[in-house]
């Protein structure tokens, strides 16, 4: 794991997110973005900043709604 992906990951498990944290283990980074369409750059102190997480919550949200319709 990158020494950059580490604070990320455990604020978004933090902030309830485990399942996107999850997902950047499992298929990288890239991949998160490109289905949140949110980039996961951390801040000048290497963190994410409130109003990402909350866009990131809210593209989480929509995301899981999709796929429960797809079921």
């Amino acid at each position: 794991m990158l020494p950059l992906l580490a604070p990320i990951l455990s604020q978004l498990a933090g902030a309830g997110l485990q399942k996107v944290a999850d997902a950047v283990l499992d298929k990288g980074v890239e991949s998160v973005e490109e289905k949140l369409g949110i980039k996961l750059e951390p801040n000048e102190q290497g963190v994410l900043d409130d109003t990402k997480l909350a866009e990131i919550q809210m593209a989480a949200m929509k995301h899981e709604e999709f796929m429960a319709e797809l079921d």
